[in-house]
């Protein structure tokens, strides 16, 4: 499998440490420091001289390439930013994918997973402009983790079963609790004390470390491994709505999505209460807002 990565910064090169123990693989890397990411490539090689790692100086005349992953910001972090100071990124990241763009068809790139911020954001324009349906925005598996954690650290008696997080990812997710809980008619400050403790903990390492590292890592290598492992399961990410889901159609979202042999298929209904579904709605109408303001500039 030939695996593209676009943006070798901490968490682009955290994927390819933890892709280089596979060994089953054939890793390409692109950044804007050819030397840097050339000498990133020299480093990596050490773990694996098995592991063919190439680095690009620019994207045209690439092989056939099965999955790449955009994990590339300009975003000069600092302690101020809050969760959805990412917007931030937004405009910089739709610049670089029209750069990208320039260089070589989107459709060609093979399944792209998009951990760029806003993933949400930025699939949806890679659909709408450059027609690329094999674009996922990732995020919303990462907020299943975190989301699951607080359950446990909240001590909730539940059902066991995995929460799946709908909608946008981030600050308008939304946690499929009733089937957690086997409740359609849940109390609707349950919802906002999850997403608190979820989010007051990520404030937390916002605050006084750094943007968070270590969870994004772990749920972007299950996904990216599921993958290259050709696994079955159901995975929640952002692809765009082109029919109607729970009332919502023509944007990103995230939604369950069939992974077959390692291929993604169709998008999964989920059986969601009223309230739910009313978040939904809420979450796709500030999406959409965001979306208008960031590409009309």
């Amino acid at each position: 499998m030939r695996i593209l990565v676009i943006g070798v910064g901490r968490i682009g090169g955290g994927l390819v440490y933890e892709l280089m123990k596979h060994g089953n693989c054939t890793i390409l890397l692109y950044g804007r420091d050819f030397s840097r990411t050339s000498g990133m490539a020299a480093d990596l090689r050490e773990l694996n001289p098995s592991v063919e790692v190439l680095v690009l100086e620019h994207l045209r005349e690439l092989p056939p390439i099965d999955l790449t992953v955009f994990s590339f910001s300009q975003l000069v972090w600092h302690s101020e930013l809050l969760v959805n100071g990412r917007i931030i990124d937004a405009r910089t990241n739709i610049t670089i994918i029209d750069s990208i763009a320039a260089q070589v068809s989107l459709k060609t790139l093979g399944t792209i997973i998009i951990l760029s911020n806003p993933p949400d954001i930025l699939s949806r324009y890679c659909y709408e402009k450059y027609g690329a349906d094999n674009v996922f925005g990732f995020g919303n598996s990462l907020d299943e983790l975190r989301v699951r954690n607080t359950l446990i650290q909240m001590q909730l008696p539940h059902n066991g079963k995995e929460c799946i997080c709908l909608g946008e990812h981030g600050a308008g997710m939304v946690p499929v609790l009733s089937q957690v809980f086997n409740d359609k008619e849940l109390d609707h400050a349950l919802y906002d004390r999850v997403n608190s403790a979820v989010f007051d903990r990520i404030h937390q390492i916002i605050h006084q470390a750094y943007i968070p590292f270590y969870g994004p890592l772990l749920a972007l290598t299950e996904l990216i491994m599921a993958i290259i492992n050709k696994e079955t399961r159901q995975v929640t990410l952002s692809c765009y709505l082109d029919k109607d889901y729970l009332g919502q159609r023509n944007l990103s979202m995230g939604v369950p999505v069939e992974l077959n042999a390692g291929v993604f298929g169709k998008i999964v209904e989920v059986e969601v209460s009223d309230f739910e579904k009313e978040l939904f709605a809420q979450s796709a109408k500030s999406l959409d807002a965001q979306y208008q303001l960031v590409v009309s500039k």
